[in-house]
């Protein structure tokens, strides 16, 4: 057999695409307020899994290497920059802005 262009197109498109994904495709920072701590900011993101792991599955084979970086792009989320927390809410939603309030009032957490 011989080896086809294609292919390899194939497999460095869906790498390429798998990493910006991950790493790249990041939407611009909103404040959010931790439900944990109050702390309202930028939040921090975070990834499951180990970038070690996904490069070993990849060198194996394609598939478990795709599935893997799949997973791992779908389940980033955000946690408190502050307490790791991972209970973070944007800070226009109702919930955010009453919890917002309840610190300026002095009703809320000391940091």
């Amino acid at each position: 057999m011989s080896d086809s262009p294609v292919g390899y197109l194939l497999l460095f498109g869906v790498a390429g695409f798998i990493i910006y994904q991950i790493y790249l495709g990041a939407k611009a920072p909103r404040k959010k307020v931790c439900k944990s701590c109050g702390f309202l900011g930028v939040p921090d993101s975070t990834t499951p899994g180990s970038l070690a792991i996904e490069i070993v599955l990849w060198l194996c084979l394609i598939v478990p290497g795709l599935i893997y970086s799949l997973w791992r792009a779908n389940s980033r989320h955000d946690i408190c920059a502050k307490c790791g927390g991972a209970e973070v809410i944007p800070a226009d939603s109702p919930i955010g802005k009453n919890i917002i309030a309840n610190i300026n009032d002095g009703g809320g957490r000391s940091p």
